[in-house]
């Protein structure tokens, strides 16, 4: 590893820490929908190579999974990574979209938040989860309005 691209990781690493740092603030002052809609995309689409995306997954991840933010003001582990993941890789021109969804287990409702592009979860193990879509941001367009008609 080059130590360009090596301090390019630390640098990303730095960041991510910091605004993980900040974001119980954020959280309990603006909800969900607000936080997201500030964090969002800084500027318009540019498409990196898968290697690059991954590195950068691997680095986010990391980072959230730190001991310092196991702490209880911090949002629990899959909504901490997936915001993060979020952030980062919406301001790098990636094409991502926040999700939260829920499936029944024994009885038991569990909720799970991840990130994905194009409709994939970015993280290989949330690809076999089986949870139902919720919620999206940006919204998903509805099938219906894909297939209407557009009339002059």
């Amino acid at each position: 590893m080059s130590v360009r691209r090596l301090a390019d990781r630390l640098w990303l690493a730095t960041r991510v820490g910091a605004w993980l740092c900040v974001l119980p603030l954020r959280w309990r002052a603006y909800g969900l929908t607000s936080v997201l809609e500030r964090i969002g995309p800084a500027g318009r689409l540019r498409p990196e190579s898968s290697s690059e995306i991954d590195s950068t997954i691997r680095v986010v991840r990391r980072v959230a999974a730190l001991g310092l933010f196991r702490l209880p003001i911090f949002p629990r582990t899959c909504l901490r990574e997936a915001l993060a993941l979020y952030h980062v890789l919406s301001h790098a021109g990636q094409p991502v979209e926040f999700c939260v969804g829920v499936r029944k287990c024994e009885g038991d409702l569990l909720a799970h938040s991840w990130v994905s592009i194009h409709g994939t979860p970015i993280v290989p193990a949330d690809r076999e989860c089986g949870f139902k879509l919720l919620y999206s941001f940006p919204e998903r367009p509805k099938r219906r309005d894909l297939a209407r008609p557009i009339t002059a």
